[in-house]
């Protein structure tokens, strides 16, 4: 999909949320939806029920809620995934309609099974539906990354047919 074509659709998205909730706010622009929040790293709360011990997973949130950067670190395994969901559930600043762009970059291995990849993708409905998250992309650099993120691509799809994945292998593929 090329960048005019992302754009346009986000367009689109915009302009029928606009017209749900009867706003006569413009849609935001590509550039406003890449625009990071202040504060860029959110933490878990204190009171999560799953603890950050190995890697944390770090996401920011755009300013207009529309947007969400997520950085995995370190070896990811389930318990870190699901504190993630939580997280995501427990945030107010992401708004309906978002979309979410999980960077395997910097994840060095996965301890992430068959059947925990069908659980993840299960578990991911709570905050998906409750955040309305429309899309989630995978930017999987590597090979072993981008097997997990087709893996995890297709539990969702059985999972939830309406959510849309999309695994990546660069930044410039996700605009092409």
């Amino acid at each position: 999909m090329n960048l005019r074509i992302f754009r346009e659709l986000i367009h689109a998205r915009a302009m029928l949320d606009s017209q749900r909730v009867h706003s006569t706010k413009h849609p935001p622009s590509l550039d406003e939806l890449a625009e990071p929040s202040a504060d860029a790293h959110v933490r878990p709360p204190k009171d999560t029920k799953f603890r950050n011990r190995n890697m944390p997973i770090e996401y920011s949130v755009s300013k207009n809620g529309l947007r969400i950067e997520t950085y995995p670190r370190g070896v990811l395994d389930t318990e870190e995934t699901m504190d993630y969901f939580y997280r995501l559930e427990q945030d107010k600043s992401i708004m309906q309609g978002s979309i979410e762009i999980v960077y395997f970059k910097f994840v060095t291995d996965f301890k992430i099974s068959y059947l925990e990849g069908a659980e993840i993708a299960k578990r991911y409905q709570n905050p998906k539906t409750n955040k309305l998250i429309d899309k989630t992309i995978f930017v999987c650099e590597t090979d072993l990354a981008f097997g997990i993120g087709r893996m995890l691509q297709t539990f969702h799809e059985i999972t939830n047919p309406e959510h849309n994945v999309v695994v990546v292998k660069s930044d410039h593929e996700m605009e092409s």
